[in-house]
């Protein structure tokens, strides 16, 4: 998971601008790009498949990276 920041009510037109390069690098032969998907919901994201990794990208949300912050931190700890 990724998360893009932008000005406030620019989620749309980045996520579109995201989703359009993604799209357009789909024949890249470095790096595999397969099934570009921009969804437009109250937080917007896209999804895509980047090497056979899936990737989503939301824009101006940090909640979920504060949890992952949080579960590596424990994780680290317990080793």
């Amino acid at each position: 998971m990724l998360s893009a920041p932008s000005h406030q009510n620019m989620e749309e037109n980045l996520a579109r601008y995201i989703s359009n390069i993604l799209q357009d690098n789909q024949q890249n032969s470095e790096v595999l790009v397969q099934d570009v998907q921009y969804i437009r919901a109250q937080v917007k994201i896209v999804k895509c498949t980047v090497n056979d990794i899936p990737v989503d990208i939301s824009f101006n949300r940090t909640a979920g990276l504060s949890a992952l912050c949080f579960l590596e931190k424990d994780f680290y700890n317990i080793l």
